[in-house]
């Protein structure tokens, strides 16, 4: 009968449905094949990578210092970064333990002062220096800092890129910022310095004082409940008085003076 016609059209979709279903069996084998070739392929890849990875950390210490640098949180009070993992030294330095070395540099309690850094001197690899002496200069116009080691040793190595580009301290003070490698005189300095939790609470002292001491300069600080935040040009807003006092009060070697 003309109604129990089957529509061509539908023959073709059924074919076409027959068609797929057959192929999806067939091909099953071989997605199996291709699946299990992706995942030995994503293994080798990964395995590879970690081989890459330790060979580089081990004779790379560029890498190693950046590696060293990820695993490490940077917290910030009051606008003023800390990155754990490093030891603070009195006049804002700080020092990291690598396997054959100390890696030290400037913390950005210091860059924040100065500002952007124009010139970076450091002394070149053979020479010595001392704690509680300068181990680096850093210049900005007629500005300088004078930062004093945290640990005495040998110089093993200095940041020739950071010579060449001084602003990476301000930019990443604990990171691509460091200054010199040390091979120590005699080991165990670094326990000395503040780290973990005294040298959060020191660096956070610190602020606390630098925050009191520009005071006077009231447009440097914005007004907030938690006691302000220091600006991220800071140095722009500290005239020649407030900076001396500044100077004095946090990177020279003498004893605190009392607030005035």
């Amino acid at each position: 009968m003309k109604g129990n016609r089957i529509n061509p059209n539908q023959l073709l979709g059924i074919g076409f449905a027959v068609l797929a279903a057959a192929m999806l069996v067939l091909s099953l084998p071989i997605l199996g094949v291709v699946s299990v070739a992706l995942r030995v392929t994503l293994l080798v890849v990964a395995f590879a990578a970690l081989i890459g990875g330790v060979i580089a950390y081990r004779v790379s210490p560029r890498f190693r210092s950046w590696f060293s640098a990820q695993l490490n949180e940077q917290a910030k009070y009051k606008g003023l970064r800390l990155r754990d993992g490093v030891a603070l030294a009195d006049g804002h330095a700080w020092a990291r333990p690598e396997r054959d070395s100390v890696v030290v540099g400037v913390d950005d309690f210091a860059q924040r002062v100065l500002g952007p850094v124009e010139v970076v001197e450091l002394p070149e690899a053979g020479a010595k220096v001392w704690r509680g002496e300068p181990f680096v200069t850093l210049r900005r116009g007629s500005r300088r800092l004078e930062l004093r080691s945290p640990v005495s040793g040998t110089v093993l190595r200095k940041n020739a890129e950071l010579v060449d580009q001084p602003t990476q301290i301000n930019s990443d003070p604990y990171g691509a910022g460091w200054a010199l490698k040390v091979q120590e005189n005699r080991p165990g300095q670094v326990e000395l310095l503040r780290e973990g939790r005294r040298a959060r609470a020191w660096f956070h002292d610190e602020i606390d004082r630098l925050i009191e001491t520009v005071e006077p300069v009231q447009h440097a600080l914005p007004t907030m409940a938690d006691g302000g935040v220091l600006i991220e040009d800071l140095y722009r807003v500290l005239d020649d008085a407030t900076w001396r006092r500044v100077h004095r009060r946090f990177f020279e070697n003498r004893e605190r003076e009392e607030l005035s």
